[in-house]
């Protein structure tokens, strides 16, 4: 049957609807190849540490010690799933295979934590900056290849996120259906023997309260069980002792005689002890046979009526992310990022002294 937590993550991915926006007509197609373009202007080296008491953004200019030469503009859309700070782009950028191409000054510098800046959407609708600094002009186009790279990475993450929970739904559906027929016939079997025993026991009984009366049953056979048998092994003491003294024969016969009476009467005592436990045992065992199919077939039908509703609910499930993938695909959260006009700007970075 599906387990709770898949239930739960299924829910989750249903429920977490986007607001479906329209890209403007300049942004780029997903597959296009990017373009980079050097621009002379120059740009300082500005990284934002903080916020001001009245919320405003707080900009430390030329914050670290291992100076940036260049610094890539990458602009993307606002709706699509990126981080909003710098950490984020970081991670993006270190998860992308590019990440090792850089130089070992790149790397030093990705070290001291300076080298993104992640700005506020841009003057142009819908679109926010992410600046990244480099050491040098080659490493700031390995800087965008491996964030595109990373988001990319995200993107696929993602849908085979919605690919794998997809596949474990029609595992279990295919489990669930193959098991099906066997508990059914397994169901109808013990549904026969329940209304069998049943007929003999309780026929007049609804199941529940026939069910109330067998272990009622059990339990009130159980302690004359304990009764008799205590009872059983006095007499059967008393017994052993007159044999005792039967086998001593004396010169008083009239003892011997009245032993030998005592005995027959104990014996035939005995004898009626014996069929009173045998037919408390008998009724004790039919309760429990009776109690024993009334589980059995209560077992089974709640697996199999399980097994069904698994079966509706896992249809459902894969219908419905099915659906949701589909849709979602056209969705930038599951597309590769689009960059702004599909052109990123590389700039020369001005350090003041």
């Amino acid at each position: 049957m599906i387990s709770s937590k898949k239930i739960q993550f299924v829910v989750i991915l249903i429920l977490s609807c986007f607001f479906m926006p329209i890209f403007a007509a300049e942004s780029n197609e997903p597959n296009a190849e990017l373009k980079f373009e050097n621009n002379i202007e120059t740009m300082s080296w500005d990284i934002k540490i903080g916020e001001t008491k009245e919320g405003e953004s707080r900009y430390f200019r030329n914050p670290g010690d291992i100076k940036p030469t260049h610094v890539a503009k990458v602009m993307l859309h606002k709706d699509y799933p990126r981080s909003s700070n710098a950490s984020g782009v970081m991670d993006k950028i270190l998860s992308s295979p590019v990440a090792k191409k850089f130089s070992k000054e790149q790397q030093k510098f990705l070290n001291t934590e300076l080298a993104i800046r992640v700005d506020e959407p841009d003057r142009i609708p819908f679109y926010y900056s992410t600046w990244l600094y480099a050491t040098s002009q080659e490493d700031a186009r390995l800087m965008v290849q491996a964030y595109i790279d990373g988001l990319n990475m995200f993107v696929d993450e993602r849908i085979d996120e919605y690919k794998r929970t997809i596949s474990e739904l029609r595992q279990e559906l295919d489990n669930a259906q193959k098991e099906l027929p066997e508990k059914q016939k397994q169901l109808e079997a013990a549904e026969r023997q329940y209304q069998s025993i049943k007929k003999d026991s309780h026929q007049f009984s609804t199941d529940e309260e026939a069910c109330a009366l067998a272990k009622n049953s059990i339990a009130e056979m159980d302690k004359i069980l304990n009764e008799l048998d205590i009872e059983l092994a006095g007499f059967n003491e008393r017994l052993r002792a007159i044999e005792e003294f039967r086998k001593n024969k004396s010169s008083y016969s009239d003892m011997y005689a009245k032993l030998d009476e005592m005995f027959i009467e104990l014996t035939i005592e005995v004898r009626g002890l014996e069929a009173r436990r045998e037919a408390t045992r008998q009724i004790h065992s039919r309760e429990q046979e009776f109690l024993s199919s009334y589980n059995t077939r209560n077992a089974l039908r709640n697996k199999v009526s399980g097994l069904n509703a698994s079966i509706g609910i896992a249809r459902e499930n894969i219908e419905t992310l099915t659906n949701d993938l589909n849709e979602r695909r056209k969705h930038p959260s599951l597309q590769p990022p689009k960059v702004y006009m599909n052109t990123v700007t590389i700039y020369p970075v001005l350090i003041d002294d």
